[in-house]
């Protein structure tokens, strides 16, 4: 009889040290980020000089700039990623001229990375012209930078999201994704095939 109470209080101080020393402080988690909803993959022709595809859910504005060789145009997605766009210029040149306008585009983008190591997709697209996309997946202001060119215009642009400084990359992957995705289909496209 005695080992069966000794057992059963055995059992209870078990049983009430595995249950006690739980805190009701809550445990902090990493940083989470909302879910951003992203347009879907539907393109539509922008009114630009050339044939130039946009998700169809992107507004395009073309901007004033008091020069006669190139056009700027600024592509938002005001729906979806509020703070970002993506800022296009088209600079019509001449054969001898195309080589120094696409040297300083490619020296800009170089800079716009602030050294950081980025991927380079290059294409030739459906219209005739060199394309080439650089992503960066560091935190820099432009995380997406695209030049198209041939003999008679050169089109280069930068998506511009404006994020305090020492973001974390992740924080807008679904964002740079969807832009890289609808850039590579402006780029396959883009030309004077109107």
């Amino acid at each position: 009889m005695r080992t069966g109470a000794i057992s059963a209080v055995s059992a209870v101080l078990l049983l009430a040290a595995g249950c006690g020393g739980r805190e009701d402080a809550a445990t902090p988690r990493p940083t989470a980020y909302p879910r951003m909803e992203v347009p879907p993959a539907e393109y539509t022709e922008a009114p630009t000089p050339l044939h130039f595809l946009v998700n169809s859910r992107a507004t395009v504005t073309k901007e004033e700039n008091g020069d006669d060789a190139s056009q700027w145009y600024t592509i938002a997605y005001p729906d979806y990623f509020p703070g970002m766009k993506i800022y296009c210029t088209f600079t019509s040149v001449s054969p001898e001229t195309a080589a120094g306008v696409m040297a300083n585009r490619t020296e800009r983008m170089a800079l716009n990375t602030g050294g950081a190591e980025s991927e380079l997709t290059t294409l030739r697209s459906t219209g005739g012209m060199g394309c080439t996309l650089m992503l960066t997946r560091t935190p820099v202001a432009t995380p997406l930078q695209f030049m198209a060119a041939d003999s008679a215009m050169v089109v280069s642009g930068a998506m511009y999201v404006d994020l305090p400084a020492g973001y974390r990359p992740d924080s807008i992957a679904p964002m740079v994704e969807t832009v890289e995705r609808d850039l590579l289909e402006t780029l396959k496209s883009i030309g004077n095939g109107r």
